[in-house]
């Protein structure tokens, strides 16, 4: 090979090399960009739900477990009438959706997903998501890993991630209803 062949070839490389690194800080800026756009939109329904919370009848520390259910009750009716408007796909956007899917599908694979998928399909079995339902309090929450939380976008401390059947729900920590759901997180 000549000089002037291995120049070229080295050009090349070198060219290709920086597009390459490039591309990658493009997705890596992307994917902070989704991130940070989600985790927003949470702490907005997080604050919401905090300025609602605020305004029912606080509990003792001696309440009874009534006293406990009609707080909880109250709540969730001013959460159903504040976010009455409220549709899927406002904290799963089609860009989360698919980092959230890429996520999922770098930390779970293999045989720890078929497994999850598994117990997912067997534990949630006849659940329906609705934005704004509750999570029927005698169905079983499958927990997530510990590294898959890390991994993924974080939550306000009222709200929490779970799998139910083909979805990634996000619930009410205290009310079990629904702000969000995806389809086929674990496709």
């Amino acid at each position: 090979m000549g000089n002037r062949t291995a120049l070229i070839v080295a050009f090349m490389l070198l060219w290709a090399f920086t597009h390459a690194a490039e591309g990658q800080t493009t997705r890596v800026a992307h994917d902070k960009k989704v991130v940070a756009r989600f985790e927003g939109d949470a702490e907005r329904i997080h604050a919401q739900r905090e300025t609602l919370r605020s305004r029912v009848p606080k509990v003792s520390v001696d309440a009874t477990p009534a006293e406990i259910e009609t707080n909880k009750q109250g709540l969730l009716a001013a959460l159903a009438v504040a976010r009455k408007d409220a549709r899927a796909g406002e904290l799963f956007t089609p860009d989360a959706i698919k980092l959230i899917r890429k996520i999922i599908g770098t930390e779970l694979k293999g045989w720890k997903r078929n497994e999850l998928r598994k117990t997912v399909r067997e534990e949630t079995r006849g659940v329906v998501l609705r934005v704004n339902s509750v999570y029927p309090p005698s169905r079983e929450l499958v927990e997530m890993s510990p590294t898959l939380l890390l991994a993924l976008p974080q939550l306000p401390r009222s709200m929490r991630y779970r799998f139910a059947g083909q979805y990634l729900a996000i619930l009410d920590r205290d009310t079990g209803i629904v702000i969000d759901f995806m389809k086929n997180a674990l496709a």
